[in-house]
Parts: structure tokens; sequence; C-alpha cells
């Protein structure tokens, strides 16, 4: 967060149902809660206007979620990872992690975004052991990632916290290679 009077942005959201995709806005009063939406800035495919849609079924995303608070990477831009459905969700697809890196000046542009996923579900706590009913594991819903918090590491390395199977735990290090 910014002090008073400097913009702090927060990424919102879920998408396309109940809304188009995520959001940003900002505040310059973090203390008075007060925030405005404003556009993504345009250059980068279903980033232009309110919402970031999902990149679509051939990239493997479908539906988008917020995720974790926005990090700060060591060139100063940054760095905010997201939650992500594959075709098939929910009876045979996955809920995943994506990313963006946004611009340290200007965090409605866009500098990179993830195509597809970078963590999948594949342990038994992530796919609550593909539905087998003697599964040590207990969740809601089979074969689940989804980003809930990260924490800098040092050196562009951030540890992420993310729910697996809609009722177990799971973290992983993500070391980023900024463009």
């Amino acid at each position: 967060m910014k002090p008073k009077g400097q913009k702090s942005f927060c990424i919102f959201g879920e998408g396309p149902s109940p809304l188009p995709g995520l959001g940003i806005a900002y505040t310059t009063d973090i203390d008075g809660g007060q925030f405005t939406q404003t556009n993504w800035s345009s250059g980068v495919p279903n980033g232009q206007g309110l919402w970031l849609l999902p990149l679509g079924a051939a990239e493997q995303e479908v539906k988008l979620e917020a995720g974790t608070h926005i990090q700060t990477l060591s060139t100063g831009d940054y760095l905010f990872f997201y939650a992500a459905a594959t075709p098939g969700w929910v009876p045979d697809g996955n809920y995943t992690a994506g990313f963006l890196i946004l611009d340290k000046d200007d965090p409605t542009l866009i500098l990179q975004r993830g195509s597809g996923q970078f963590l999948v579900p594949q342990y038994p706590y992530e796919t609550l052991c593909d539905g087998a009913p003697n599964c040590t594991y207990h969740g809601e819903r089979k074969n689940v990632i989804f980003a809930c918090s990260a924490t800098p590491l040092g050196g562009d390395r951030f540890r992420l916290f993310f729910g697996a199977g809609d009722g177990n735990v799971g973290t992983a290090v993500v070391a980023v290679t900024p463009v």
C-alpha cells in the first residue's frame, strides 16, 4: 500500500460470472476505503476496458478469479497471481494459477501475462485422489489449486500459498524472471 495521497491498486473479481472478469481499482485514501475502478491499458489481448477476460479455451483459461495481493518485483514492477479454470470445469477441468506482471508506473498496463497455467493439480491433496472413495484427503472439489497469498522470499522468489482440493492447503516456491 502506498501512503495517503498516492494511488494504491487492487485487483478484484471473478468472471465470466458473476462479473465479466478481473477489474482493477485504486484509492488515494486507503484509510477511507473508497476505491475507483479504472480501465486496463490497451495493447494486451483481453486487457482493454474495465475487465481482464479469460484467455479462452485454446489457452486453457475459461474463468478467472482474483487471487493474491500485489507483490513488488526487483524491477519495481508488480506481480499478481490469480486463479483460473480450464475447459471442462467443474466435472472434468482444473482450477489452476496464472499470473500478471504490471508496470511499476502504471499498474493498469500489463507487461506480461502467463498463457495457460503454471501450477496444475497433480498431488493427491489437490486432486482428492481423483475422486477415489478411500482417499485420505477431504475437500469439496477435486483438481483445485486456488492462489490465496504470496510472500516475498527475496531475489524475485515468492512462497505461494494455495487452497488445494477445496479443503487442503498447499505451498510452492515460485521464481520470476521479469522481462
